[in-house]
């Protein structure tokens, strides 16, 4: 049984339109070679383990890894996939927040709601059916840090951490996630064009490689920005027709002076 309903007027056509700025499943994550693999063999093994760490700078993907973590560990093939299945109601929900089992905070909002926490966290961690997310775990400050170690060692929750700033989350905290502290880079250029292109194809946005890997280049690589632009360009131009004058109005990137650099770091 899941633990949320879908209202009697459910039109599944709205509720449960995928967002598709963001990977939904560890298949379709992209540049994290080194870490979807583990993840994946982990949940074939049923073994996915309840501490997993997340070390990146901004826009690398950190957030998608943690989401796309946490459906694998609710969707019900998971181990005969080694994945989320994609296509059950938890996998297609937009957000994960429409499960009761599912709580996501960032270290900000912890802080604040702290006296909350203090009389509730417990009976969240303590469940091994639920899900406890902390992003940006660094803005968690160091008293709330340290409370937060001691629940950890008796939680049976998955917990998932993702920071920006390691040297800023509690040593011992982070000692807690043991190997599966996974350290987050932004792809490569090419993975990052690849991406948009695809985005493109779905949105029905027309763009040459040059134009993308550019804007690649001038974002370096960040994915978050990458795949606004796409988006910004659906909306913004005439029948999604991607111009060197639209491309330098939103980065100021000259195509024809960025192109020559940006194909000696890609494959054009």
């Amino acid at each position: 049984m899941y633990d949320f309903e879908i209202p009697t007027d459910h039109n599944p056509a709205v509720q449960f339109s995928l967002d598709d700025r963001r990977p939904r499943t560890l298949s379709e994550i992209v540049g994290q070679e080194h870490i979807v693999p583990r993840l994946s063999q982990a949940a074939k093994n049923g073994s996915l383990g309840r501490r997993q760490a997340l070390v990146g700078p901004t826009g690398s993907g950190k957030t998608t890894i943690a989401q796309a973590i946490a459906r694998t560990f609710f969707c019900s093939r998971s181990r005969e996939l080694g994945d989320a299945c994609g296509t059950c109601k938890i996998c297609l929900l937009t957000s994960l927040s429409n499960l009761g089992s599912y709580h996501e905070w960032t270290g900000a909002e912890l802080n604040e709601q702290w006296g909350w926490w203090a009389e509730n966290g417990s009976c969240i961690l303590e469940r091994s059916t639920y899900c406890f997310f902390l992003d940006e775990a660094q803005d968690l400050s160091d008293l709330h840090q340290k409370a937060l170690f001691r629940q950890l060692e008796r939680a049976r929750a998955m917990v998932i951490f993702a920071t920006t700033h390691e040297n800023l989350v509690n040593d011992a905290l982070l000692g807690r996630f043991g190997a599966n502290k996974f350290y987050v880079r932004r792809p490569t250029l090419a993975q990052a064009v690849d991406c948009m292109e695809r985005h493109c194809l779905k949105l029905g946005v027309v763009a040459t490689r040059d134009q993308l890997a550019a804007i690649a280049g001038h974002f370096k690589e960040n994915l978050r920005l990458c795949v606004d632009f796409v988006f910004s360009a659906k909306d913004q131009t005439p029948d999604g027709l991607v111009s060197d004058e639209f491309v330098k109005a939103v980065t100021g990137v000259e195509i024809s002076s960025a192109v020559p650099s940006v194909r000696a770091r890609i494959s054009l």
